[in-house]
């Protein structure tokens, strides 16, 4: 089976880069609600007991785009994670910011697949 090689896309600009990648979890929080207001987000923020590594607190931030009497929203969740969370963070201030800048969001569409029965999202 041949495969084409896939189409090579332009590289990230070096001021891309520094305005979505964070060299820590502190900075990539900040990022994320100032990304999510510029948005016009609406944020939960659910503290984590434990502490961070340096002491700091450990949150779980969610982002809900859409009004508050909608039937679906974006949600975009955000929180600690391994190495490669800084990766997913970047793209999470990158989809926040082109939001903000007028890209239209991506068709909503209900996500069955980690609902527990009988839970429902609290939504504003």
């Amino acid at each position: 089976m041949n495969h084409a090689p896939a189409p090579s896309s332009p590289p990230a600009s070096a001021g891309l880069v520094g305005a979505c990648f964070s060299p820590d979890y502190p900075t990539a929080r900040a990022k994320f609600l100032l990304a999510a207001a510029r948005a016009g987000a609406r944020v939960d923020v659910f503290c984590n007991d434990a502490a961070g590594p340096d002491g700091g607190m450990l949150t779980a931030d969610v982002a809900v785009l859409g009004p508050k009497d909608a039937e679906h929203a974006l949600l975009v969740v955000s929180a600690t994670h391994g190495p490669e969370g800084f990766v997913g963070s970047a793209a999470q201030i990158a989809l926040l910011d082109a939001l903000a800048a007028g890209a239209q969001a991506p068709p909503a569409r209900p996500d069955r697949r980690h609902r527990t029965p009988g839970w429902r999202p609290r939504l504003g």
